[in-house]
């Protein structure tokens, strides 16, 4: 999170806000039968209270490396902030296109952000596909979610990729060894085939450096 130097007034005026807002309703269903709050909804009823006390909420969107970043700023009219950042992954198991699929994580991630930041309760799961039997299947984790050795290793694998490789050559030998265990991204592969892909890199960049 990040925040003014100072946020008196902020936060004296969301206790406020909390303090009247009520219950956001859920009126919508997803699949497994569980209900859950529109975006829309959770902004029309929380604007005229937010103005009430001199508040406003802005979120700023943005993609990169396959993944979705929603920022939320809430604001106060005396200058005073505060924001915080989610990032999750896309979704590029399901039958949506990518614009789709960008579309509807974007969707979840500032809905659930706008909740954490004002303090709303709300239930969904349409961060999940379905498969044919009708089972939900949860979404794998954003990159946050990645053990630390793991999310290294790939960082590493990343960046000896882009020293011995130029772009296209990349993704076509990135795509080849994905498909190999049937993976969309790297940290999505075993962690022994990441480890031995390292270290064949490392040999291959010290064979250079030997010429």
């Amino acid at each position: 999170m990040q925040k003014s130097e100072t946020i008196g007034a902020l936060a004296k005026a969301l206790s406020a806000f909390q303090g009247q807002v009520t219950d956001i309703p859920k009126t919508s269903r997803a699949h497994g039968n569980i209900m859950y709050a529109q975006l829309d909804e959770m902004l029309t009823l929380a604007r005229p209270l937010l103005s009430a006390h001199g508040l406003s909420v802005v979120q700023f969107c943005g993609t990169a490396d396959e993944r979705v970043s929603v920022e939320t700023v809430l604001m106060h009219e005396s200058g005073e902030w505060m924001s915080g950042t989610i990032e999750m992954a896309l979704d590029g198991g399901g039958r949506m296109n990518k614009a789709q699929s960008v579309g509807s994580v974007i969707t979840y991630a500032r809905r659930y952000s706008l909740g954490a930041v004002l303090g709303f309760t709300s239930k969904d799961d349409d961060g999940n596909a379905v498969n044919d039997r009708g089972e939900i299947i949860p979404p794998r984790p954003a990159i946050n979610a990645i053990p630390d050795d793991r999310l290294r290793t790939v960082r590493q694998i990343e960046e000896l990729w882009k020293e011995q490789y130029d772009e296209a050559s990349r993704d076509g030998i990135m795509k080849q060894w994905l498909g190999t265990f049937k993976v969309e991204r790297l940290a999505d592969a075993p962690k022994a085939a990441l480890d031995k892909l390292v270290l064949g890199l490392l040999e291959k960049k010290e064979g250079w450096a030997n010429v």
